[in-house]
């Protein structure tokens, strides 16, 4: 309406003095005050559904406006004037009764590929249990409260986000990945090793024997115990054959992607210096990479950085005394097979204490801290030395397994074998666009502390 105006220059109706406000929520001081603005809102609301309505009918019914009118209706809200981005909603939780109705609803698309909410659900899953299975010692540390529904905590890796849009974009990151290489797949006829065509073939009965072994009325009870509602038998098997795929065909053609000789990666390192060598140290007097044990103990069992403040001389003491006992264990039998034992069986260190404790590669450049590359990289260590070593993190039981090529020349290896990944990744993705409508995708809630 024009300034001081109270008739509608579109309807014509009179809407009283221009003077006339409505007053603030924090000025409402009665439940009768309150319902009228609820019934105004609702009004206003109205209003602006019949507005778009109209514009539909006045420039007619077709593409995107459509779809527009169609949102308005069906969300009944303001997302829909967001941008179709990861910032979409603020919560993609739902009840399970609507994750359920909605399993089938796609929300993205590669050509003739559809993804659905039930086999999305069975990605973000993935994607959580990943995460806690890897740095499960390590939530305090970055700032992810277990107890806490994803979508009410920001996320401290990526500026912006909240967990769950963390958790969900990485979703469809692998979504997109693994179908790009699955229809690569496709067009050469690739077929899967006969151990995980067999797996897949057998995976509905799988599912039922092992609803009926843990007391689940059925496969759907125990996929949405696991993974949330929603997740369907066949929804879990495109998952599940899209991994299995994905990750293979990628193998596939990273190892027929050429690869260069030492003398190539010479001449590669030095092209590269800039970024191989930042320090100028020289690769004539750089140590060996190599491959490295041991045995993480934290104090309390956490691992994590050393809290500000710093723990207390006692608790130094303990764990001191804890990782001593362990070196004293394993000489008693000084077999790398034992230390390996004793690694899964008593270490903290939650990304390495299924493998014996065992890193390979290790580089002075490696992201480890800085105590840990000291001792690894010392001057004089041989193969089977032993010893411990005091962090942020606790003390390491360390055993050194081996010794590999010259640092640079493995630095210069896994740049070069790196840049192949990125690049197959990179074609892949190129060549399989996805459209995705963040409007339709809906979320059951992940228990973290179940």
């Amino acid at each position: 309406m024009p300034e001081k105006g109270t008739f509608c220059s579109v309807c014509g109706k009179d809407n009283g003095p221009a003077e006339e406000q409505l007053p603030l929520v924090e000025e409402v001081e009665n439940t009768g005050k309150v319902k009228k603005m609820k019934r105004v809102a609702l009004i206003s609301g109205c209003c602006a559904i019949l507005a778009v309505l109209a514009l539909v009918l006045f420039f007619g019914i077709q593409g995107n406006l459509a779809d527009v009118v169609k949102d308005v209706v069906d969300v009944g809200n303001w997302e829909i004037f967001r941008e179709n981005d990861i910032f979409k909603q603020d919560s993609y939780t739902v009840s399970d009764s609507k994750a359920q109705s909605a399993a089938n609803t796609v929300v993205a698309t590669m050509g003739d590929v559809k993804l659905t909410n039930a086999e999305l659900q069975a990605y973000y899953w993935s994607e959580v249990f990943d995460f806690l299975n890897n740095y499960g010692g390590l939530l305090y540390y970055i700032g992810l409260d277990y107890t806490q529904p994803l979508d009410e905590q920001a996320c401290q890796l990526r500026e912006g986000y909240t967990w769950q849009q963390y958790f969900l974009e990485n979703a469809l990151k692998k979504w997109h990945s693994f179908q790009s290489y699955t229809q690569m797949a496709k067009k050469v006829n690739y077929q899967l090793p006969e151990d995980l065509q067999t797996s897949l073939n057998n995976l509905e009965g799988d599912l039922a024997a092992a609803a009926v072994y843990y007391e689940y009325e059925s496969a759907i009870a125990l996929l949405k115990a696991q993974m949330g509602a929603g997740v369907t038998v066949p929804a879990y098997r495109n998952y599940m054959e899209a991994y299995y795929t994905g990750y293979m065909y990628f193998g596939e053609l990273y190892e027929a992607a050429p690869k260069l000789s030492d003398a190539e990666l010479e001449a590669y390192y030095e092209e590269h210096k800039a970024e191989l060598d930042p320090n100028n140290t020289g690769k004539d007097s750089s140590p060996s990479s190599v491959d490295v044990r041991h045995i993480l103990v934290t104090i309390e069992g956490v691992a994590g950085k050393e809290p500000e403040g710093g723990y207390t001389d006692g608790q130094w003491m303990a764990v001191e005394a804890r990782a001593e006992e362990i070196l004293k264990e394993w000489q008693q039998n000084p077999t790398e097979e034992n230390f390996a034992e004793l690694a899964n069986a008593v270490s903290d260190d939650t990304g390495s204490n299924t493998n014996g404790g065992m890193y390979e590669g290790v580089t002075p450049t490696t992201s480890f801290v800085q105590e840990f590359l000291d001792w690894c990289f010392a001057e004089g260590r041989q193969i089977g030395d032993t010893g411990l070593v005091k962090s942020s993190y606790g003390y390491h039981v360390m055993y050194l397994s081996a010794q590999g090529e010259e640092a640079w020349l493995a630095d210069a290896r896994e740049h070069h074998e790196n840049s192949i990944s990125d690049q197959i990744m990179t074609d892949a993705l190129e060549s399989h666009p996805i459209e995705i409508n963040y409007g339709k995708i809906v979320l059951s809630f992940v228990d973290l502390a179940a």
